[in-house]
């Protein structure tokens, strides 16, 4: 099977766990817990995927969570044609 980046791994796994608009937006913290990432290099990804309109953010410093946006499905979605 063909290798994929880190950054659309992360994407790939919000998208299969369902975090596709605001109200099932995800805790960071489960995200962590489901791609095993380093939370250093997880948070790089994030910020990679926010800054292409992938992924949207929302909550506060005490309770951070992502979601895929409309782009982000589109490109999840592709990595399985």
């Amino acid at each position: 099977m063909e290798r994929i980046s880190r950054e659309f791994f992360v994407l790939s796994k919000l998208h299969e766990a369902g975090a596709v608009d605001e109200e099932r937006a995800m805790e960071i913290d489960k995200v962590k817990k489901i791609v095993e990432i380093n939370p250093d290099e997880l948070e790089k990804i994030l910020e990679f995927l926010e800054s292409k309109k992938y992924i949207a953010k929302k909550g506060n410093e005490k309770l951070r969570k992502v979601y895929v946006t409309r782009l982000g499905i589109i490109m999840a979605s592709s990595l399985y044609t």
